[in-house]
């Protein structure tokens, strides 16, 4: 059983991104973002990922031994 869902944020959304890789295999970046955006969706972090009016996504250090991606996901305005 799930228990209670989070209500989504519903305003203007910024949204900053690190994406550590476990080599150093060149990697495009934009390729995070649909899938990444879209969980966050799912998740009910946001309700819908056109609320977002600031993006950012930068390559962090490799690590082999945790490889991650960094979410950070803030209120920039409430919507009216």
């Amino acid at each position: 059983q799930l228990g209670m869902l989070p209500t989504p944020l519903v305003c203007s959304i910024g949204v900053s991104i690190v994406a550590h890789a476990p080599d150093k295999r060149g990697r495009d970046l934009d390729n995070i973002l649909k899938g990444l955006l879209d969980a966050l969706v799912y998740a009910r972090i946001m309700a819908n990922d056109k609320q977002i009016d600031e993006l950012r996504i930068v390559r962090g250090r490799c690590d082999p031994e945790q490889p991650r991606v960094e979410v950070v996901v803030v209120q920039l305005a409430k919507m009216e």
